[in-house]
């Protein structure tokens, strides 16, 4: 049963995986394949413009994505080793232009948390942290910009290390987590506040509305307020769903969920609800 009202539907014949926020600018981001990104109106479904990655670059697949606060670049990392490289991809979203990045051969990032103080940081576990400084992430091992708000955080729920970051919210105010000691999966913020639930970790992406959160599974979206949980969408028989994120224009709130067809990972759609 769904019962949210379909506002858009845009359909891609390329096996589109990973959905992210352009921050300022409230898009939708998309990988197209393996070799671009799509910028996406939130609201309409419509492709506003396609950068492709660098003309060395064969195949790239993302499995984190990190975003610039003004919107203006993306930061592209995969768990492959592709000719015996380690690389990133920057793409600037302005100038429509891309760039490898040299990556140590051995990282832990931490999920997709990171943090811009005219420099990018990259956030690892147990303390190892990456710089972004020209063409290369070089260790780093000093404070970071944001360590107050960490040491805030901590003092409230515990070791970050213990969770899994699945995301950062689009306004870099918080982070989406996942952690089993005890059962928790939700919305921190970096002063302390937090929109928390114990359901199991079989969800594939998860976003929030205010203190409303979205769960999203492979056949069903779960909306939970205060503990009270309701299914607001089940997949098509022959769909299901990828990933899920809320954005507001023009005073509207929308929820984008990006599907694909169980028998062609080559067929992808993106759907826009009112919410």
């Amino acid at each position: 049963m769904n019962i949210l009202k379909l506002q858009s539907i845009t359909k891609f014949n390329e096996d589109i995986y990973i959905m992210r926020i352009r921050p300022s600018y409230n898009d939708v981001l998309l990988n197209g394949g393996y070799k671009r990104i799509h910028i996406v109106d939130c609201s309409t479904g419509n492709v506003k413009k396609s950068y492709n990655f660098p003309d060395s670059v064969k195949d790239f697949a993302i499995h984190k994505w990190v975003t610039s606060p003004d919107g203006n670049k993306s930061y592209l990392f995969t768990n492959d080793n592709y000719d015996n490289e380690n690389y990133s991809i920057e793409v600037n979203h302005l100038k429509g232009i891309s760039r490898k990045i040299r990556m140590p051969s051995i990282f832990d990032m931490h999920g997709e948390f990171y943090c811009f103080s005219n420099h990018l940081y990259l956030i690892g576990r147990g303390g190892n942290h990456l710089l972004l400084k020209d063409d290369s992430f070089i260790e780093y091992n000093g404070d970071l910009p944001i360590q107050p708000s960490i040491q805030k955080l901590e003092n409230k729920i515990g070791p970050i290390s213990k969770y899994n970051i699945i995301k950062m919210d689009m306004n870099y105010n918080g982070f989406y987590i996942v952690g089993n000691r005890p059962l928790i999966t939700g919305y921190v913020s970096l002063n302390g506040e937090e929109i928390i639930t114990n359901i199991d970790w079989e969800f594939i992406d998860i976003s929030r509305n205010n203190d409303i959160l979205y769960i999203c599974y492979e056949h069903q979206v779960v909306q939970i307020k205060k503990d009270e949980s309701i299914v607001i969408l089940e997949a098509d028989p022959n769909e299901y769903f990828i990933s899920i994120n809320v954005l507001s224009k023009d005073n509207i709130i929308y929820l984008n969920v990006l599907s694909s067809a169980n028998d062609d990972p080559e067929i992808s759609w993106l759907r826009t609800y009112y919410i």
